[in-house]
């Protein structure tokens, strides 16, 4: 009985071509990196793909893996590709239930492409989330993310108030507006809403 998983091989090619911008220079380079020694036929492979999917947004993984084990170029290429470097699948951001459907979202499904959406490079991206906590030990206060400072309050005592600087502001401010924004909260959520609070 054939198994029903793909070839590791091509969803390593699926994964390099989402790791990143969805433009040909680019998907060509990660599909080489990919299959090295096949540029020529990853070539071909990227025109075919853009001209299926167009040049303005990336497939779903699911579907580019299902394209890639079904056509012909590159389901009869699987037993000759090498593998070069190894991608990871992207985690893919797929709203659940048919209400969650209908939300206006942009279709990212891999760090890189959140990082062309907001433009920045993946690495510029990896820095503003600092999820090794990096930049908060730093000394040099122009290489943080947030400036701190100690805000008076009643009977003597004082709050932390961290801003984020602008750069980062302007990412998390893109992300509220064009993504959290547009994903209503649960009705029983009473922080952060207009005209609720604590006392509702």
């Amino acid at each position: 009985m054939a198994s029903s998983r793909p070839p590791y091989p091509l969803v390593n090619l699926a994964s390099a071509f989402l790791a990143g911008p969805w433009i040909a220079p680019e998907l060509v380079a990660r599909g080489k990196r990919a299959c090295p020694h096949h540029g020529p036929w990853v070539r071909k492979l990227v025109r075919l793909l853009l001209k299926v999917y167009g040049r303005e947004q990336a497939p779903a993984f699911d579907a580019l893996v299902d394209f890639l084990r079904t056509h012909s170029m590159a389901s009869g290429s699987i037993v000759h590709l090498e593998i070069g470097e190894h991608f990871w699948q992207p985690m893919t951001m797929q709203p659940r239930g048919p209400a969650a459907r209908q939300w206006q979202l942009p279709a990212l499904v891999s760090p890189g492409q959140l990082a062309a959406w907001l433009g920045v490079s993946v690495s510029r991206l990896d820095w503003f989330a600092d999820l090794r906590g990096g930049t908060v030990q730093q000394p040099n206060q122009k290489l943080r993310h947030y400036t701190y400072h100690w805000q008076p309050r009643r009977r003597g005592r004082f709050r932390l108030i961290e801003s984020p600087k602008r750069n980062l502001k302007a990412i998390q401010r893109r992300i509220l507006h064009e993504i959290l924004d547009h994903i209503p909260p649960h009705s029983a959520v009473h922080g952060f809403r207009f005209v609720r609070g604590v006392r509702s």
